[in-house]
């Protein structure tokens, strides 16, 4: 594990580990998103890749989890279940979390504004798509063993499907593709996990692709042999399109 130093603290009301790179120069910000039952303490090796790289790197508290489980996570699995709309919005207002997060660190002058990134595993690589989609200032986005279909959530019946999309703009097909180019955006996926559609997701991939310049700023990598997890050859593919495109 790579040593840092990192603050525990609370901006508005969501819980954050925030790592600071050891420079004087304002710095890119990185945000980092978790998956399900999870918590921020899961990225602690990752926020010291991060911050050795010069990068000053936040993870944070999804809603429902860490120090935000209380009472309400057990809603999110009643009877053992998912319960999809209630677990969809809180993707969707954690994805508004970080958006929050980007106003009040960008007053830090140590981070360069103009240099943000996302990145999450599972529920947080919905979380990080959503950011992308509903936040201009976020130039580079990977979601890792996730999807930007939404609208292909097995078991979401029409009326919570009509709440969710007049709500959440994320959730539009046509706001996320139009909204993204130029943005770099970076898709990873197991070829065995079955909570991907790794067709429709490289469809998805090719209708974005026509809406740019330099179609090479998004990429679908399908790893072989992986099911639902975050390995490290993804997480090195992140770090190397942050270097490249932050």
């Amino acid at each position: 594990m790579v040593a840092m130093k990192h603050e525990q603290v609370t901006i508005g009301e969501v819980p954050a580990l925030v790592a600071r790179p050891a420079t004087s120069e304002p710095a890119p910000l990185v945000l980092l998103s978790h998956g399900f039952s999870r918590s921020k303490e899961d990225w602690l090796e990752q926020l010291g890749q991060l911050t050795a790289k010069g990068y000053f790197a936040v993870a944070l508290d999804n809603r429902f989890h860490g120090e935000r489980t209380g009472p309400d996570f057990s809603s999110l699995l009643p009877e053992g279940e998912p319960d999809l709309p209630r677990m969809l919005r809180a993707m969707l207002e954690t994805a508004g979390d970080m958006s929050l997060l980007i106003d009040r660190l960008c007053r830090d002058e140590t981070i360069d504004p103009k240099r943000i990134a996302v990145a999450g595993a599972s529920t947080g690589g919905f979380v990080s798509f959503a950011a992308l989609v509903n936040d201009p200032r976020i130039k580079v986005a990977v979601s890792i063993i996730a999807s930007p279909l939404w609208g292909d959530i097995p078991d979401l019946d029409a009326a919570a499907r009509a709440e969710l999309v007049g709500r959440f703009p994320a959730l539009r097909s046509s706001r996320q593709r139009e909204s993204i180019p130029p943005r770099a955006l970076l898709l990873q996926i197991g070829a065995e996990d079955a909570q991907s559609d790794g067709t429709q997701i490289e469809r998805f991939c090719e209708e974005l692709r026509e809406l740019y310049d330099e179609p090479e700023r998004v990429r679908l990598v399908v790893h072989p042999g992986v099911g639902h997890e975050l390995t490290a050859e993804m997480w090195s593919n992140a770090v190397a399109w942050l270097e490249k495109y932050l």
